[in-house]
């Protein structure tokens, strides 16, 4: 890929790629997301945490979101260029976030300590991770086991002493592979991104990595392993 594309482009990469993400988990949850241009929308009402709609591109019209999506109490929307002012139907912005973005090509993070980075490749390990990734709680069936078969998505597990105490998702759509639900229990944040990242390089090498951050603490991890910010998003609800 170019890495001299702007970063408008890259930041649309980024958006097309989380709402591929959106897409795949919410078919596992036998709903049927739909692609307009500038638009991905779910018209039932997506699963906990997840929006029911998210921008391709600027200037999305207010009405025509909502028009798209289930508006009744409890939708969301990810509002991918942080331009779309969502007040007028009813919504207030939930939180800010920051898309990152890191090159092909760049070095290979040092992942210190002793977490073993694997796909997780069966139904009872996915259970496992997410209990995890839930931190500890117990299993909400978010992730079904669909997601072992999707072609373009593979989870990823940290591993010390057999148990998960890391992970992440990847999932590729074209010439981006995206990074998302970064989790690490006891590990310094920085450890993590670094182990997940390498993990993601040996999945899919040569593709650049892009995905979103909301906490300055995750922001400063991920740029320790190399990413840089895009700009802004918000998500509302």
């Amino acid at each position: 890929m170019d890495r001299a594309m702007d970063r408008d482009g890259r930041t649309r990469l980024a958006a097309r790629n989380n709402a591929h993400w959106c897409h795949v988990l919410c078919r596992t949850h036998g709903l049927q997301g739909r692609y307009e241009p500038g638009l991905w929308s779910c018209p039932e009402r997506t699963p906990p945490s997840y929006p029911d709609a998210v921008t391709l591109d600027v200037g999305q019209r207010t009405l025509r979101i909502a028009d798209a999506v289930d508006s009744g109490p409890g939708w969301t929307v990810k509002d991918s260029f942080a331009d779309v002012d969502l007040r007028p139907v009813g919504l207030a912005v939930l939180f800010e976030a920051t898309w990152v973005w890191r090159d092909a090509g760049g070095p290979r993070p040092r992942a210190d300590g002793d977490v073993h980075w694997q796909p997780v490749r069966d139904v009872a390990d996915l259970r496992r991770w997410e209990v995890s990734w839930d931190a500890g709680g117990p299993s909400a069936g978010l992730f079904h086991p669909g997601l072992l078969d999707a072609a373009d998505v593979v989870v990823l597990g940290g591993y010390a002493d057999g148990e998960p105490v890391a992970g992440a998702v990847l999932n590729r759509t074209g010439p981006v592979l995206g990074l998302s639900h970064v989790f690490g229990h006891g590990l310094p944040p920085a450890q993590v991104w670094a182990g997940c990242v390498g993990a993601a390089l040996d999945v899919h090498p040569g593709l650049p990595l892009v995905g979103y951050e909301a906490g300055a603490e995750e922001r400063a991890a991920a740029r320790s392993a190399g990413f840089e910010e895009l700009g802004p998003l918000r998500v509302w609800g």
